[in-house]
């Protein structure tokens, strides 16, 4: 439910049902994944919500929430070595097209288009959804301009 709080804008009460999940199953990572995204969200509580993701990611090495999104709050840091570490950590637990995305962006972002590329040209292949390709065809375009520079 915290989740779907999230995606509607109640995000004081998605916040609220993540830390009542927690005290049911304090251990659960997906749950300390899911305060942490609302900490960020809700309170731009930055350093909480990486302490969540930290503990998450602990509790299940395997917690795609958790890297992915831990992966994005260091690209909005400005650590993008941090934030390619924790998005291909997370693209390995799972393949999915935001994490593809999110790791293609830092990539770029990183001057290393030559990798973002492949992963781009790549996504266009896999994914079937055409909203999903055009966002991976306009970061390729991004990455091809990015390495004629």
């Amino acid at each position: 439910r915290g989740n779907m709080r999230l995606v509607t804008g109640r995000g004081l009460e998605a916040l609220a049902d993540f830390e009542r999940a927690l005290s049911l199953d304090p251990r659960r990572a997906i749950f300390v994944a899911g305060r942490g995204l609302a900490r960020h969200r809700v309170r731009s509580d930055l350093e909480g919500a990486r302490k969540d993701y930290d503990e998450a990611i602990r509790l299940d090495p395997a917690c795609f929430q958790a890297w992915y999104n831990r992966g994005l709050l260091a690209r909005e840091r400005g650590d993008l070595a941090s934030a390619e570490r924790d998005l291909r950590a997370a693209v390995a637990q799972r393949a999915q097209p935001e994490g593809n995305l999110a790791l293609a962006r830092v990539l770029i972002d990183r001057g290393t288009p030559a990798l973002a590329i492949p992963l781009c040209e790549q996504s266009i292949q896999v994914y079937a959804d055409e909203e999903v390709r055009a966002l991976f065809r306009a970061e390729l375009e991004r990455a091809r301009r990015a390495e004629k520079r």
